[in-house]
């Protein structure tokens, strides 16, 4: 489960029994894209995008069992 979570990019921040809690972070590239600032090309970081890496790796990890 781990290895698919880093393949997409999340980061695990606990393992609570035979649970975990992951997280998708955005990058933080000091070009002021943060949450709130809008940019005119859809990058990596976008909303959209980190949902769809979350996705993915949950289908992963289901299609593993």
């Amino acid at each position: 489960m781990s290895k698919a979570i880093h393949k997409y990019g999340g980061d695990i921040v606990q393992f609570i029994g035979n649970s975990l809690i992951a997280l998708w972070p955005r990058s933080n590239d000091g070009l002021g894209n943060g949450p709130g600032k809008q940019s005119d090309k859809e990058d990596e970081d976008s909303d959209l995008n980190i949902a769809r890496k979350a996705t993915q790796c949950a289908l992963d990890i289901k299609n593993e069992s």
